[in-house]
């Protein structure tokens, strides 16, 4: 068992006067390559990431086969398959790519580039992830743990992580301003939209996930 303590939407970041995403498949066009990042699938945008690929292909299956084999067939056109995201702000900023999937969480740094970049709705909808909190077995300190993770959860506490663009609030009593819900993953109409992997899905296929990214990707 855990509790969500924030939760995230997961797009592509892209050059508006560049490219048009109107699709996960875009990222894979001819005319784009050379100039795309794809999360490694070992990161936590690399399955989710996969999973909105094989929607947009029509190859949608839980081991990601499809998906695995569509980025492996165009590895030599992906710029770079990064492992934390902080790589993206400085590739972008150098013009070396033009898009790359994101949490929502790394939306922030690139607001702050003098790019024309947006953050893209594409037609297969979002992705994105939850951050959990969990009371392990046997603590010897779970009264503690209990009252930090009330503390982490609490109204003030939710909100203070937003306004600092922290985390998206799962406590949907914590309200931000317009100007800083746009930088966030904010708001019941947008989690209920996401589509995410289930955990019980993740939990039994991403060992065969790594294996066929090692096949057909390379590390």
């Amino acid at each position: 068992m855990s509790v969500g303590y924030t939760f995230y939407a997961t797009s592509i970041v892209y050059r508006t006067d560049k490219m048009k995403i109107e699709s996960w498949a875009d990222l894979l066009k001819p005319e784009y390559a050379g100039h795309v990042a794809f999360p490694n699938v070992t990161t936590n945008q690399g399955p989710p990431s996969l999973y909105m690929l094989g929607k947009a292909l029509g190859v949608d299956t839980p081991d990601l086969k499809g998906a695995i084999e569509a980025v492996g067939a165009k590895k030599d056109d992906i710029v770079t398959f990064y492992v934390k995201s902080s790589q993206l702000v400085q590739l972008m900023q150098q013009e070396e790519i033009w898009a790359a999937p994101i949490g929502r969480f790394s939306w922030a740094p690139f607001t702050k580039l003098d790019l024309p970049l947006g953050w893209a709705t594409p037609k297969e909808g979002q992705t994105g992830g939850m951050n959990v909190m969990v009371l392990t077995k046997g603590s010897k300190n779970q009264d503690l743990a209990l009252e930090f993770m009330d503390f982490w959860l609490s109204t003030e506490i939710q909100t203070k992580l937003a306004e600092k663009l922290v985390d998206s609030p799962a406590n949907k009593e914590a309200k931000v301003s317009d100007e800083i819900a746009g930088n966030l993953t904010y708001g019941e109409e947008t989690a209920n939209s996401l589509k995410l992997i289930p955990s019980a899905v993740a939990l039994d296929n991403r060992d065969a996930w790594l294996s066929e990214w090692n096949a057909k990707v390379g590390q």
